[in-house]
């Protein structure tokens, strides 16, 4: 019979009244293992440093770091000193989104220079998460409204500027890609999104040609440009993605996580974890009850201890910005 484990959990931000916003600045000890089903969930490390997991990678911040963590994205935060970090949650389940783009958009929003070809716009979205923080914690009148403004353009630069897309060979080559041309990125968007609501299933090159209305032949030629590089390849990731929640919150033999995962085998699912998790299932599940037995830390500033750091952080930014610009 099933039983719950409780290596990780499916926590639901805590949103300002009137936005799709959470925001905290944060000591961080140790955050237990956790998930959002429909949130966006982003840290900026403004001191100290931090590490963690975020799905299959291992997480390493410094001051001045930042990454962002999908909906889903199964992760953890910890450190052994001090440190300051800027935690925003964006709501993707908002009533102004009327499409399931955010939904089934993958980002990739992070200050490593392998991974971000807008450098630029990475530093206006850790802007935009200073400002946030400075209006939740002011207390203004009108900060809910200046939020939620706020919020508006932080996904809008986040889904133009960082889908995981756009760290993809294809827009290397600067003659197949127009920044204004979401073409591509969409057609991405739309064979992922076909693939994790459909990863029990067979999927095969034909089947989802027929779905969204794509050549086969060009299907593949596109993979082959992409982290993935295969149909095969995406479709194993994503199985063994939500095979991870099964290893870490049921106590099911990994016979029946792979079945139920939509692998044909344990042999290809033990494979396929290796590759992309650089583990096997059952270490990986004993991994993180280690991290679970271990008491969840961090320590959460007040409004008013937020607003005067945030305020200096603004400043100093803006001080750099200027000396930059002589």
């Amino acid at each position: 019979m099933k039983q719950q484990l409780n290596l990780c959990k499916a926590i639901e931000p805590d949103y300002i009244p009137g936005t799709g916003v959470q925001v905290q600045l944060l000591n961080i000890r140790k955050l237990d293992t956790h998930y959002h089903e429909k949130a966006l969930e982003l840290i900026f490390c403004l001191e100290g440093s931090v590490w963690g997991h975020i799905a299959h990678n291992h997480l390493h911040l410094n001051s001045g770091d930042l990454v962002t963590f999908d909906r889903e994205d199964v992760h953890n935060v910890f450190a052994d000193q001090d440190n300051l970090c800027l935690v925003v949650h964006l709501n993707l389940d908002h009533p102004d989104f009327s499409e399931d783009n955010l939904i089934n958009t993958i980002y990739s929003c992070t200050t490593h220079p392998d991974f971000t070809r807008h450098p630029e716009s990475v530093q206006l979205v850790c802007d935009m998460m200073l400002a946030l923080m400075y209006e939740a914690s002011s207390g203004h009148t009108d900060s809910t409204s200046t939020c939620e403004n706020i919020r508006l353009n932080l996904v809008d630069i986040l889904t133009r500027r960082f889908s995981w897309f756009s760290i993809e060979e294809w827009y290397a080559h600067e003659d197949l890609y127009n920044p204004d041309d979401e073409k591509y990125a969409d057609r991405f968007r739309k064979i992922l999104s076909y693939i994790m609501q459909h990863y029990r299933e067979k999927i095969t090159v034909s089947g989802l040609s027929d779905t969204i209305f794509l050549n086969p032949s060009y299907i593949s030629s596109f993979l082959r440009r992409t982290t993935f590089h295969s149909l095969t390849e995406a479709v194993n990731y994503f199985r063994c993605f939500y095979a991870q929640k099964l290893l870490l919150q049921t106590d099911l033999p990994v016979g029946e996580i792979s079945a139920l995962s939509g692998f044909s085998s344990q042999k290809y699912f033990y494979k396929a974890f290796k590759y992309f998790w650089q583990t096997t299932p059952l270490q990986h599940r004993r991994q993180f009850a280690i991290y679970a037995s271990q008491k969840e830390e961090y320590y959460t500033y007040s409004p008013s201890e937020a607003q005067s750091i945030i305020k200096d952080y603004i400043a100093d930014r803006q001080v750099l910005k200027a000396v930059r610009q002589v």
